[in-house]
């Protein structure tokens, strides 16, 4: 019963730092996307 809450715990934990990477990348993808904006109005 322990082994197995700590195994789903462990794959909870893995999930998680899955899910934070994603939004990160995404993030910083948005965050490029903006300067690139930024910059295109900038030149106009």
């Amino acid at each position: 019963m322990l082994r197995h809450r700590r195994r789903l715990l462990m794959q909870r934990s893995m999930l998680d730092s899955k899910l934070q990477m994603q939004s990160s990348m995404q993030r910083r993808k948005k965050q490029r996307q903006l300067e690139k904006w930024l910059r295109h109005e900038d030149s106009t």
